[in-house]
C-alpha cells in the first residue's frame, strides 16, 4: 500500500452537515446516463434505501467518466488486473431521501438537544437532502468484484450501517481492510471524494466533494430526475426548513 501514489487523507474527518450547507452550489448542466445502456458493471442493491430507478442505475455523465478512470487505476495495480468496479447505487429521488432523513430526525429527537445537533446526528445515518450526493446524481456506492463477478472481502456487507463499516475500523479482516484502501485509492486518484463512515460511498460534484478538494463550490444539486423522459428539474423541497421542522416537533410534544 505504501507504493500507492495518492494522499489517502487518513486523518481527515468527514465534514459536518452545517459545514456542507455553507458550500454554494452553482449548477453545471450535465446529463444523467444509464449504466445499463453504457454497459458499466452494476447491480441494484437496495437493502437500506429503495431504488427510485427500477432495475437500472443512473449517474451524471461526469461521474461515469471518472468511474472509467478509476477502473483503469484499479487494473494497473498488481493482483487486480482482472477485477472490476461494480456500482450498487447511484441516483436516488430526493423525496425518498427527505422522508428517510425525517425518520432519522424523529429517531434522535430529544427536548434536551438543539435542532442543529439533532440534524447532525440524523445526517450520520441518512444525509440531509440539501447536501446529499445521491439525489443530485453525484454519489455512488460500489465495490470491487473478481473476474468471476464475486465481491471481494470488505469486512462488512454493502450498506451495513454498523461501526465496522467505517473505512478505518480495524475490527475486520486484514484482507477486508486492505481492499477498502485499494478501492479508496482508485476512486480518489480518479477525482472522487470518499465518505469515511461508509467504505462503499464516493461522490463527485456535490458539496462533500467540494469540501474535500477545496473547490469552494459544488456543481450538482438535488433534482427530480425522470428516466422515462430523460429530463430533470430542480427539486421542490430545496426550500424546506429542517430547523423549523425540529423545533415544531418540540412545540407539539
Amino acid at each position: 500500500m505504501n507504493k500507492i501514489d495518492i494522499d489517502l487523507k487518513l486523518n481527515q474527518d468527514a465534514p459536518t452537515l452545517f459545514e456542507m450547507l455553507n458550500i454554494p452550489v452553482r449548477d453545471r448542466i450535465n446529463s444523467f446516463v444509464s449504466l445499463k445502456e453504457k454497459e458499466f458493471p452494476y447491480q441494484v442493491f437496495d437493502k437500506v434505501v429503495p431504488s427510485s430507478t427500477g432495475d437500472d442505475i443512473y449517474v451524471r455523465q461526469a461521474v461515469l467518466d471518472k468511474l472509467k478512470l478509476a477502473q483503469s487505476h484499479l487494473n494497473a495495480m498488481p493482483g487486480f488486473e482482472m477485477d472490476r468496479l461494480e456500482v450498487t447505487y447511484g441516483y436516488r429521488s430526493p423525496d425518498i431521501q427527505h422522508q428517510k432523513y425525517i425518520d432519522q430526525i424523529q429517531r434522535f429527537y430529544s427536548k434536551d438537544k438543539d435542532a442543529q445537533t439533532i440534524m447532525e446526528m440524523a445526517n450520520v445515518y441518512i444525509a440531509c437532502p440539501h447536501t446529499a450526493g445521491h439525489p443530485s446524481g453525484a454519489a455512488i456506492d460500489l465495490w470491487i468484484t473478481d473476474k468471476d463477478g464475486h465481491p471481494l472481502d470488505f469486512g462488512t456487507d454493502m450498506h451495513d450501517l454498523s461501526e465496522k463499516s467505517s473505512v478505518f475500523n480495524r475490527e475486520i479482516t486484514e484482507a477486508g481492510y486492505q481492499n477498502r484502501l485499494i478501492l479508496r485509492a482508485c476512486m480518489m486518484k480518479a477525482g472522487f471524494a470518499p465518505y469515511n463512515g461508509e467504505w462503499w460511498h464516493f461522490s463527485y460534484g456535490d458539496r462533500e466533494h467540494a469540501l474535500w478538494i477545496g473547490e469552494g463550490e459544488a456543481f450538482y444539486s438535488p433534482c427530480s430526475y425522470h428516466p422515462d423522459t430523460q429530463s430533470f428539474s430542480e427539486w421542490s423541497g430545496l426550500n424546506f426548513n429542517y430547523i423549523n421542522f425540529v423545533q415544531n416537533i418540540g412545540e407539539n410534544t
